[in-house]
Formats: C-alpha cells, structure tokens, sequence
C-alpha cells in the first residue's frame, strides 16, 4: 500500500512501519477517589513584613519595618510556631497618626488562650510611644470583629466611621470550621469546648454587606490594658 492511500484509509505512516490510528472514542477514565487534603490555617490578610530593627520583651518580639510599620509577635520557649500582629501607618485619626491592622495569625494550639489579646496589647503599646491611635482594619473576620466589639462595650474603643462599612473576611472561620471537623496538621485536634466557645461568635447579617463599622479605634487616651484588669485588690474598709 501506498503512503497516500495508507494515510487516507486511516493509517499513519512513520519512519520504520505503518501504524493503526483509531478513530474510536476513548474510554472514559475511572473516577479517581477523592482524598482530603490537610488544610493550612489562614493567616488572616497577612501583609508581607520586612523588619528593620527588632526588640525582644520576654516571648514576645516587637520589630520596627519599612514605612512605619510594626510587627508584634509571640515566640514560644518551646520553639513552635510564632503568633504575629501587624499594623501600618494609615492616614489619621483626630489629629494623631492612625495605625491600623495589616495581620493577625495565631496557631490553633494557641486559641483560647489570651495569646491574641496580649499581641494587641503590645501593639497599643508600641503605637503609644510612636504618638498614634491603634485602630482595626476595614476587612475583618468574625473574630477580629468580635474582639473590637468587646472593647467597644468596655467603653475603650469607638467607632472611627459608620458611613463606610467594613468588608467581611471569611478565610478564617472556614478554616477554623474545617479544622475543629476533620482535625488539623499530622493529625492534631482542637478540644471540643474551645471550638464551641469560639464557633459561637456573631455573623455578619449578610456577608456581602460587611460589619456596619468602618474601622474601631481605641479611645484616646488609650487604655492600659485589653484584658481583664488583673493585680486589682478590693480596699479594705477600715474598722472604725
């Protein structure tokens, strides 16, 4: 047979031989099982930090960046993974610098226990002595909503704009979802209570509409502290 014909009655020719071409269609593929992969935790809007000079207070590390930027972060002795807080100049408030939330991350391991709240507590701190207001974010999750909304009704922070409403980031609490479900990591879980306590938190009415404050920001002066008041002792009446 000739190449011509080969080629026209459905065979391909090549160097050595001449090869069937099928014109069949294919067989579909099995479906493959799909296996569940191990979710990362969200690094809630962690904005890339390049620090220039840094200070360690006991666990903790405060690190001076590029543009007035300032990252607080919580080392653990053990050598596990780092909780951070960042913050970045942003315009003003009431006349004094504004610095607001760029990033927030804590472990799993470490939910639930106050780590996060002494990180803001750090960065209040070091925006004091910068002469600024610390302020929230206009992109928050559930759970930095709900931490802003504490100190609201502590009288320790206000609502810097009700005209502009903040945009919900959800990333977070669907990770925490997933992770308090199936588990996290090599196998590693998160208590039953701690995940009750912290999937109990108030949702935005509708997710496309976002928080109805644009950014909290700490009264001025700012509080001494973000926690509960602790080393207070009742004074004692005196007998009379």
């Amino acid at each position: 047979m000739s190449t011509e014909k080969a080629i026209k009655s459905g065979w391909q020719h090549t160097t050595h031989r001449l090869v069937l071409r099928s014109h069949a269609p294919m067989a579909p593929k099995p479906a493959r099982k799909r296996r569940r992969h191990k979710r990362v935790p969200a690094k809630q809007m962690r904005f890339p930090f390049v620090a220039k000079e840094c200070r360690v207070e006991g666990e903790f590390k405060i690190c001076d960046g590029y543009n007035d930027a300032v990252q607080v972060s919580f080392e653990p002795r053990d050598g596990s993974e780092d909780a951070t807080l960042s913050a970045r100049k942003y315009g003003t408030y009431k006349g004094k610098p504004r610095w607001k939330v760029g990033g927030a991350y804590v472990p799993y391991p470490m939910l639930d226990k106050g780590i996060g709240t002494r990180l803001y507590e750090k960065m209040m701190e070091a925006v004091r002595k910068r002469g600024g207001v610390f302020t929230s974010s206009d992109t928050r999750s559930v759970f930095s909503e709900a931490f802003w909304k504490k100190q609201y009704r502590k009288r320790r922070a206000e609502c810097g704009d009700w005209d502009n409403p903040a945009s919900y980031y959800s990333n977070p609490l669907n990770a925490l979802e997933e992770a308090c479900e199936y588990g996290y990591g090599d196998g590693e879980t998160i208590p039953k209570e701690v995940c009750k306590r912290l999937l109990d938190v108030e949702r935005p009415d509708d997710e496309g509409e976002g928080w109805p404050c644009g950014f909290w920001a700490l009264k001025l002066p700012m509080p001494d502290t973000l926690g509960k008041l602790s080393g207070l002792r009742k004074k004692k009446r005196r007998r009379r």
